[in-house]
C-alpha cells in the first residue's frame, strides 16, 4: 500500500509566475495524465482551488503507481512538485462500479481512495493481491459542529467514548472518530447513504466494529497535528 499527501499551496507557488493564465493554461502539463473525461471534470469545478483538489488527487495516484514496486518508499510521504513539466508514463482512465466506487480502467489491480479538506490531499494505493479495497479520509479539524455532528451521526458508543475525553483533547478526538467513519464508507462504496449509527469506530483498538463484529481495520496517518486522517482496509 503507498499512501501520498500533498499541499495545493506548493503547487499555486510553482506556478505563481503563470497568474495570468487560465487553470486550463497554468496546469496544462499536469493534466495531461488524464484522461478526456477526468480533464473535464476537474476543468468543471467552478472554484480553482477545487480544481486544483482534484487534479493533485489524481497527481497523487499517478504517482502511487509508479512507486508502487519501490521497496524503499515510505508507506506514506509528502509529494512536493519540483517541476511545472510533471513525467508522462502513462495517462489515467477513471470509471465508476456500479456502486459508485472509482477505480482506474488500465490498472483494474488496483484500489483507491482519495480525499481532501481544506489545503490537503491525501491518497492511498494498493495491489488488490494485498486488499480488495481502500478508504482514506483527510479532516481539517476546525470548522464542524462537533455536538450536532456527534449526535447525528455517532454511535452510542463513540458518543460515550468522546464524553469521557478531557476537554482539551475531545476535539482531536471528535475528528480522529469522523475521519475513521468517512474512510470506512468509502471503503464499503456505500458512502453517505449508510447509517452512520450502525457502525462503531474504535481508533484505540483502530477497527470498525458492525453487529458486533470486527468489520475493518482503520489506522491513523500521522501526516499533521491540524488534521485527523484515517485509512480503513478489510480485514
Amino acid at each position: 500500500m503507498k499512501t501520498y499527501y500533498s499541499n495545493i499551496n506548493n503547487f499555486i507557488l510553482l506556478t505563481q509566475d503563470l497568474d495570468n493564465l487560465s487553470f486550463e493554461k497554468k496546469y496544462e502539463n499536469f493534466l495531461q495524465i488524464l484522461d478526456k473525461n477526468k480533464k473535464d471534470s476537474v476543468l468543471g469545478k467552478k472554484k480553482d482551488e477545487d480544481k486544483l483538489r482534484s487534479l493533485v488527487g489524481a497527481i497523487l495516484i499517478h504517482k502511487a503507481i509508479d512507486d508502487y514496486n519501490k521497496a524503499a518508499t515510505p508507506y506514506f510521504m509528502e509529494y512536493i512538485p519540483n517541476s511545472k513539466n510533471m513525467p508522462i508514463t502513462k495517462k489515467l482512465k477513471f470509471a465508476y462500479a456500479k456502486d459508485g466506487k472509482p477505480y482506474l480502467e488500465d490498472f483494474k489491480d488496483f484500489a483507491f481512495s482519495i480525499s481532501h479538506s481544506k489545503d490537503l490531499v491525501c491518497a492511498s494505493l494498493c495491489h488488490k493481491d494485498e486488499f480488495d479495497k481502500i478508504g482514506i479520509d483527510i479532516q481539517f479539524k476546525a470548522g464542524k459542529k462537533s455536538d450536532l455532528i456527534a449526535k447525528r451521526f455517532y454511535s452510542d458508543f463513540e458518543k460515550d467514548f468522546l464524553d469521557s475525553i478531557d476537554e482539551c483533547n475531545k476535539k482531536d478526538v471528535f475528528f480522529d472518530i469522523w475521519a475513521a467513519k468517512e474512510a470506512y464508507v468509502k471503503m464499503t462504496g456505500d458512502g453517505l447513504k449508510k447509517d452512520f449509527k450502525s457502525f462503531d469506530a474504535d481508533i484505540t483498538k483502530g477497527s470498525i466494529y458492525e453487529n458486533n463484529k470486527i468489520a475493518a481495520k482503520i489506522t491513523n496517518i500521522p501526516i499533521s497535528p491540524i488534521y485527523s486522517t484515517y485509512i480503513a482496509t478489510p480485514l
